[in-house]
């Protein structure tokens, strides 16, 4: 219903900017806040493997001495007051179109971070039937679907959102502030029945803290075959 009624909505009362409230162009984001708030990073200053900043591109100490459980790892944003006024949007404010718009607009940005993006599967990060029940939609699900649109010309690589399976429902990560409590919550929570042996899979998040979510989800795609696992997600806090 509210997707039938925002055409009438925007005619009483102009699009406004979601970070400013400027009225738009039917834009969710006014020009001056999507460069001035929501500049993407640098890709030429930043770890080949993890993203983590440096003073020029190459691969920083951390992955050179650990083990990283993707090959990639990319994302858009620091978790600034911008970013989480607008994921949280995006996340409980019955914005679907919005998650698909964002992932839609910075399509061309994504793939210009990974060094190939020759990938069989794109996976959203799944919720628990019960946690989509009460928030109405996936977040990630739409953010996929509208990256997905834009990579239309390649027939070869398809959302697939129903790959990863939640087993279990867990706590709310936002709510645990230990590093160890957050990989305790997320153990075993998700499963893979397909086979997908040498698949190449981009997995989507909305933000990366811990990584305790992103490493069990990849670890559940890895036993069903997956061979090489990058990860992409809007933004990274602190936590990282």
């Amino acid at each position: 219903m509210k997707n039938l009624l925002t055409p009438l909505i925007n005619l009483v009362a102009p699009p406004q900017c979601l970070l400013c409230s400027r009225d738009t162009a039917g834009e969710y984001i006014c020009e001056r806040c999507t460069h001035e708030e929501l500049t993407p990073f640098d890709a030429q200053r930043r770890c080949l493997v993890c993203f983590r900043p440096l003073f020029q591109r190459g691969i920083c100490e951390l992955c050179k001495r650990e083990e990283h459980p993707f090959f990639q790892q990319r994302m858009l944003w620091d978790y600034t007051p911008a970013v989480k006024e607008l994921i949280s949007e995006m996340k409980f404010n019955w914005n679907a179109s919005l998650c698909y718009e964002i992932g839609r607009m910075y399509a061309p940005m994504i793939l210009e971070y990974f060094l190939c993006e020759n990938w069989d599967y794109i996976v959203p990060i799944p919720l628990h039937r019960k946690r989509i029940s009460e928030r109405g939609y996936n977040q990630c699900e739409h953010l996929c679907a509208g990256l997905t649109s834009a990579l239309y010309s390649r027939k070869h690589t398809r959302a697939e959102r129903t790959l990863l399976k939640r087993t279990r429902r867990t706590e709310q990560q936002a709510l645990l502030k230990c590093r160890k409590q957050r990989e305790k919550n997320m153990q075993g929570a998700f499963s893979c029945c397909v086979d997908i042996t040498a698949k190449r899979i981009l997995l989507i998040d909305d933000i990366y803290t811990t990584g305790a979510t992103a490493r069990e989800a990849a670890h559940a795609l890895q036993l069903s075959g997956a061979t090489h696992i990058d990860l992409f997600t809007l933004a990274r806090s602190d936590g990282w």
